[in-house]
């Protein structure tokens, strides 16, 4: 009897847990250095997530990229993504290692290869987030560096959750 009532108890967590939707953040924290702020976090799909803000003078660029590299590890690949900036609002870029763009319950547009390598170590199966160091750079189209060049990165250490 013990192990029926705890097997319906099991059931019914996980059923709990799977009721919200895939995009709900389950935990995460952000940083802000200089005119960057990352935020870190996992969804209920248990997919890492990093959101990347610049407010910084060359947000209002035609066009703005962040690099970004994880873990200060040289012989990784960093990955350079297209930010977006409207006027008036810090320019944006979402890096997942799973769904980008949802509409309900559906996946429109999943986080690419060069995401999901940059994420690969960011949490495991079970629902923790590994410690994760970054670096960012910001750029604008014509090669002007917010950093000063790519020695001077607005660095970021998330500890694991």
């Amino acid at each position: 009897m013990f192990i029926k009532g705890l097997f319906l108890m099991l059931v019914g967590v996980a059923a709990f847990a799977t009721s919200y939707p895939p995009d709900y953040t389950m935990k995460g924290s952000c940083q802000i250095s200089g005119p960057v702020k990352v935020c870190r976090f996992l969804q209920s799909s248990m997919n890492a997530v990093l959101d990347i803000y610049y407010s910084g003078n060359l947000k209002n660029s035609t066009q703005l990229y962040a690099f970004v590299q994880a873990n200060y590890n040289t012989s990784h690949p960093y990955g350079t993504f297209l930010m977006s900036n409207n006027t008036g609002t810090d320019a944006f870029v979402r890096l997942t290692s799973g769904c980008l763009v949802s509409f309900g319950h559906n996946c429109i547009q999943n986080g690419t290869d060069l995401m999901r390598d940059i994420l690969r170590y960011a949490q495991r199966p079970t629902g923790v987030l590994n410690a994760l160091s970054l670096e960012v750079a910001i750029v604008n189209g014509n090669g002007v560096w917010d950093n000063f060049g790519y020695k001077n990165n607005y660095k970021f250490y998330f500890p694991e959750m």
